[in-house]
């Protein structure tokens, strides 16, 4: 008898000891925690969402329209620090908003120094042949300054979570990059444009960076060829068509219409590659954990230019903010932002100011890359 109720015992132990484990596992299993960790590893869209109104925008842009044009520009500078506040802080990735840091007193300063090389300009046309030679090769050795300045102006003075982006180019390494492009479009005759390209967009997109992580650029040439390739049609095909029909008959009569449909044809090229280029640059780059995709559509863009442009000057420029919020809205709406990790992986980093006048060169002299 002893001995049974022994051997109960032990078994009741055993068995008490044996469903503790299968709890212990089961609560493991479950847990929050490897909830979480499962979540992060997974891929998940982050919603990217602009919640501005044509109507509050409206109110803004008239006012900076009415006090540019009494102040004869000198605060086309405030006009765009709002113009961009506006846009930033209605602009909302997971919930939160982006914000815009820059001072309007540096990009006034910025679009007086670029004016006065404007100015220049147009007075080297007009006078002396060897002057704008002069003034041109001084535009040419400034552009590198000014496209590294104008990337790191706009990213400084952005930021998210209170976290500023940051570009890290060189103009040296600017130099090498655009050098190496027009070089092998140089010796290629044209050919090697998209590899050109593909160089220079790799150099700004992997010099960005945001909380200590750096962009990555996977395109290759071979992604820009028949994009590039088709607007070159479209130019080629304009312009054999221009040539032809102003040929065939009276100038005076003929010019017209083929200017017009010449024209038609050279946009339809733009505006399939400016589709093509956004979709090819958002897929193929990735910051961290966070990569993209847009799904922009060449006959979107067409419908969206087009009755934009026909509203503009059919209400004499009052429309003109809710042509700018649709456009805006429709490149977000058709961008998807997918996370694989946190986007608390973004720490902050101490940056120092960053002048405007490079990017207010670049404005003027429109040297952009669309970064």
């Amino acid at each position: 008898m002893r001995r049974d109720k022994g051997r109960g015992a032990v078994s009741v132990v055993r068995d008490a000891t044996t469903e503790e484990e299968a709890a212990d596992t089961d609560v493991a299993a479950t847990s929050p925690e490897a909830d979480d960790e499962d979540e992060d590893e997974a891929p998940a869209d982050v919603p990217l969402v602009f919640k501005g109104s044509t109507r509050e925008y409206f109110r803004l842009w008239i006012v900076n329209l009415c006090l540019t044009l009494f102040t004869f520009g000198i605060f086309s500078a405030w006009a765009k620090v709002r113009k961009k506040r506006y846009f930033y802080s209605n602009t909302e990735l997971s919930g939160t908003p982006f914000e815009y840091l820059g001072n309007p007193l540096p990009i006034l300063k910025g679009r007086l120094v670029a004016a006065a090389l404007l100015a220049l300009w147009y007075l080297a046309a007009h006078l002396s042949l060897k002057l704008l030679g002069v003034v041109a090769g001084v535009v040419v050795v400034l552009m590198p300054w000014a496209l590294v300045r104008t990337a790191a102006f706009n990213t400084r003075y952005s930021a998210y979570r209170n976290v500023s982006f940051r570009f890290s180019g060189t103009y040296f390494g600017a130099v090498r990059a655009l050098l190496g492009a027009g070089l092998l479009g140089a010796f290629t005759c044209g050919l090697g444009y998209p590899w050109a390209y593909c160089r220079v967009r790799r150099y700004f997109v992997e010099s960005t960076s945001f909380g200590g992580v750096c962009a990555s650029y996977k395109a290759h040439g071979a992604h820009w060829l028949a994009p590039f390739a088709l607007f070159a049609a479209s130019v080629v095909a304009a312009g054999a068509l221009f040539v032809a029909w102003a040929r065939s008959g009276p100038v005076p009569p003929r010019v017209g219409p083929a200017l017009v449909i010449s024209y038609a044809i050279y946009l339809l090229g733009y505006v399939y590659l400016s589709a093509r280029v956004a979709c090819i640059n958002w897929r193929y780059t990735t910051l961290g954990p966070l990569s993209f995709r847009a799904d922009y559509r060449a006959r979107d863009f067409v419908w969206l230019y087009l009755t934009n442009a026909l509203a503009i000057v059919g209400s004499l420029g009052l429309l003109v903010p809710w042509a700018a919020v649709r456009m805006y809205r429709y490149r977000l709406e058709r961008l998807s932002v997918t996370c694989t990790g946190s986007l608390d992986a973004f720490r902050g980093e101490q940056l120092g100011s960053v002048r405007a006048t490079g990017a207010e060169v670049a404005d003027l002299f429109d040297f952009d890359l669309s970064l």
